[in-house]
C-alpha cells in the first residue's frame, strides 16, 4: 500500500512538473528592450490590409496607422485607427472608405503566438454605387492575428487562421480582413514578443 501511494505521490508531482514547464514554455509577454513592461506602454503601428466581403463579392484595400497600448504582461489594446488611401480591388465599390467599429479593441497574447482580439471588432466600409447610391458594410466578430518579432517591432498578420467577421451586407462569416500591421514603440527601444 505504501509502494501504491509512493508511486502515485511521485506521478502527480511529474504532471505537476511536466504541467508548469508546458506553462511557461507558452507563456508569452510584451517586452521592450529585452525588458518586461511593467505599466502600459504606448504605441502607433502601422500597415496595409484588405477588407473583403465575400457574400457582397467586393474587397478593398487601404493603408492604416493606429495607436494603441501593450502590456504589462499578455494585454493590449487599440484605442485609435484610422484607414486611408483606400482602392477597390475586387467588385464595385467606387471612392471606398473604411473606418474601425468597436474601438478600443482589446487583445491578449495566447500560444502561437497570437494576439486575441476580444468583443466585436470590425470595420464599416462605404462605397458609392454609379456615382450616386451610397452602401454601408459593417463586418464584425472576435479574431485574432499572427504575432512575429521583426526588425522593426512586432508584426500583427490577419492570415488563414484569423476568424471570418458577420457582414450585414454578405451574410455570417463573410467578413475576410488579410495583411500586416507593424507594431512599434514611439519612444525609443525594440518592442518584441518572448
Amino acid at each position: 500500500m505504501i509502494r501504491v501511494r509512493t508511486l502515485a505521490l511521485a506521478l502527480v508531482a511529474v504532471f505537476a512538473l511536466s504541467a508548469t514547464v508546458a506553462s511557461s514554455a507558452f507563456a508569452l509577454e510584451w517586452k521592450l528592450n529585452k525588458e518586461a513592461i511593467k505599466v502600459a506602454t504606448k504605441t502607433k503601428s502601422e500597415g496595409k490590409l484588405t477588407l473583403q466581403d465575400k457574400g457582397a463579392k467586393v474587397k478593398i484595400e487601404c493603408e492604416g496607422t493606429d495607436e494603441g497600448t501593450v502590456g504589462p504582461g499578455v494585454k493590449d489594446e487599440l484605442t485609435a485607427a484610422k484607414a486611408s488611401k483606400c482602392k477597390t480591388l475586387e467588385g464595385t465599390c467606387e471612392e471606398p472608405t473604411a473606418e474601425p467599429l468597436g474601438l478600443p479593441w482589446k487583445t491578449s497574447l495566447v500560444a502561437g503566438p497570437r494576439d486575441e482580439i476580444e468583443g466585436k471588432p470590425g470595420w464599416k466600409v462605404v462605397c458609392k454605387i454609379a456615382g450616386i447610391f451610397k452602401i454601408t458594410d459593417e463586418c464584425t466578430g472576435a479574431t485574432s492575428t499572427g504575432i512575429s518579432n521583426v526588425a522593426g517591432g512586432v508584426d500583427a498578420t490577419f492570415e488563414e487562421k484569423s476568424k471570418n467577421a458577420n457582414c450585414t451586407v454578405g451574410g455570417e462569416g463573410q467578413g475576410v480582413v488579410r495583411g500586416t500591421d507593424l507594431i512599434k514603440s514611439p519612444e525609443s527601444g525594440k518592442l518584441t514578443v518572448e
